[in-house]
């Protein structure tokens, strides 16, 4: 297979759509180059046609002929006492906490605050992601404190939602083995039940890797072990889910992750799969480097490094790609849109020759180290 040679105009890993706009901005904050005062003259031309200038902030100047007197706000958390206090102006957008323009005001704030605690601590990555099974954990920013990655997360007001979402969130990351994530919030949360608020998984999770094409071995599935069977497990169901579902809807769904990818223009709905097939190196959650392959043959599929990912992001991807081409599948069912000719010999017949065969190479005691490796 070839390389895709195109590359995406300003995706980056774990950046959803919301925030594809703003991501210079994000960069040149991470950067140390736009501080938060300079900010409010990028935001506000950014956002002029959505901002409504009831909400705007004002300057200092109009605030004190207005008697405003929330001139800044001090941020409750739960951070180790090594962090700094934060102390900031109110949010661009105080009824809109996850407004993208409340995202980069807290991120430059956050970033000249950082570097006054103990430690060099420093704000390491926005827009972040986290893998589960039962769905995708967004994680608006990361810190560097030491040699440890913690998560933090922010929140528009104190109240039982956002405990249950924080403690969720930090139940899901300590079973992935993280340190104990950060809030801020306008009041102390208290302890909540954990409800952990996800999202499904959707191709605006994918990004082009830019960086030098891996040179690894990647492949859809491997065994751990020498009992490791693909045969009946979890994973195996999961990919011919999969292709049960893309069966005549794969054109559709090719077009929307190379839409996502930048790959095709915004306007392109379907996409053939080639008969040469294509590859392309592609970032998905947690800023994991995949390889994306295609063809008329094997149909879509996702490739994994086995050496370096884990296999609880392996499952996880599998089952949630899954769900989302069921979903793909119910509603051009629902919106009686053409489907794809199943030809004889198309990619479900070719995954159901291919599960049959491993299946009786496992029954002859054979075992299977690695199915459908792929290079760049």
């Amino acid at each position: 297979m070839k390389p895709a040679t195109d590359r995406m105009r300003a995706a980056q890993l774990g950046v959803n759509k919301t925030w594809l706009e703003p991501i210079v901005l994000v960069k040149h904050i991470l950067a140390g180059h736009v501080d938060s005062d300079t900010l409010w003259i990028h935001a506000t031309i950014s956002d002029r046609k959505r901002a409504r200038r009831s909400t705007m902030r004002p300057s200092g100047k109009n605030r004190a002929a207005r008697g405003d007197t929330a001139a800044s706000m001090r941020w409750a958390s739960n951070a180790p006492s090594h962090w700094p206090v934060l102390v900031t102006p109110p949010l661009p957008f105080p009824h809109d906490p996850v407004h993208p323009i409340n995202r980069i005001f807290f991120a430059a704030r956050l970033s000249e605050a950082l570097p006054k605690g103990e430690g060099g601590m420093k704000l390491a990555a926005v827009a972040q992601t986290r893998l589960t099974p039962d769905g995708v954990l967004e994680v608006p920013y990361e810190v560097l404190d030491g040699d440890r990655h913690v998560c933090v997360f922010v929140y528009g007001d104190a109240g039982t939602e956002a405990a249950e979402q924080f403690w969720g969130a930090a139940e899901l990351l300590a079973k992935l083995g993280e340190p104990e994530p950060v809030y801020f919030a306008p009041a102390p949360l208290s302890r909540a039940a954990p409800r952990p608020q996800l999202r499904a998984w959707g191709a605006d999770l994918l990004g082009t890797h830019d960086a030098e094409a891996p040179t690894a071995s990647f492949a859809i599935w491997w065994a751990t072990s020498p009992r490791d069977r693909f045969s009946g497990s979890a994973v195996a169901g999961y990919i011919g889910r999969a292709y049960e579902a893309l069966a005549g809807i794969q054109t559709y769904v090719l077009a929307a992750i190379l839409r996502s990818l930048g790959l095709v223009e915004e306007h392109t709905g379907r996409v053939a799969l080639p008969e040469d097939g294509i590859a392309v190196a592609v970032t998905g959650p947690e800023s994991r480097v995949l390889v994306l392959t295609a063809s008329s043959e094997t149909g879509i599929r996702f490739h994994f490094d086995p050496e370096t990912l884990p296999v609880r992001y392996r499952d996880a991807f599998w089952k949630l790609f899954a769900e989302y081409v069921e979903g793909w599948r119910k509603s051009t069912q629902q919106e009686g849109l053409r489907l794809d000719p199943l030809a004889d010999a198309g990619p479900l017949s070719w995954w159901r020759h291919t599960e049959a065969a491993i299946r009786q190479m496992e029954e002859r005691g054979e075992h299977v180290q690695r199915l459908g490796v792929s290079r760049l």
